[in-house]
């Protein structure tokens, strides 16, 4: 199993109720997708995202691609690390996932499904695309850099008018984008 390196992001106090642990979609760091919704949440739960390699503050080289059980695998991990850390071995969360995120959470769940007391799950599905597109994607990315999945994600990600009335919002999850490593973004 080759299992990804998967980093926690803090977003909210470690004392403000029980653990719910949210995932990103590819392209996103945790920071720039959950950080208005953990301002919300955070009173009520500890809230911690994830960044996949290579996105956000997770610079673990990529050298291979790797299954949604393997990044599942390292997404329980992480949960059990943080639970641990509060001093809740073996303990339950919640989760939500966005897109892949959303993804992983569904693989979660089958894997786990006695760890995870509840679960929001958005804008994803047991099958995202297809691996012709994905692979398509890939090359065009490593051919060409990062930028070029940039406009389509702009058409993918918000609805017509949302980056006229939410400028900074946009543009912290372009600048994510932006931002990834594009071998990780190609394996991912």
């Amino acid at each position: 199993m080759s299992v990804p390196r998967i980093s926690g992001v803090q977003l909210s106090d470690p004392s403000a109720g029980p653990l719910l642990l949210l995932g990103t979609s590819i392209g996103t760091s945790a920071t720039a997708l959950w950080s208005a919704s953990a301002a919300l949440l955070g009173e009520r739960f500890h809230v911690v995202a994830w960044d996949l390699p290579g996105h956000g503050r997770n610079t673990e080289p990529v050298s291979a691609g790797f299954t949604m059980a393997e990044l599942a695998f390292g997404v329980l991990a992480l949960a059990d690390q943080v639970l641990t850390d509060r001093g809740e071995p073996g303990g339950r969360l919640y989760y939500a996932g966005d897109s892949l995120g959303g993804a992983v959470g569904l693989q979660a769940l089958l894997d786990a499904p006695d760890r995870i007391l509840a679960a929001v799950l958005l804008c994803t599905g047991a099958k995202i695309g297809t691996a012709e597109g994905w692979r398509e994607r890939a090359a065009r990315v490593r051919a060409s850099g990062i930028t070029v999945v940039v406009n389509q994600s702009v058409e993918r990600w918000f609805a017509p008018g949302f980056l006229e009335r939410e400028p900074q919002v946009g543009g912290r999850l372009l600048e994510s984008l932006r931002a990834a490593d594009a071998e990780a973004y190609a394996l991912a």
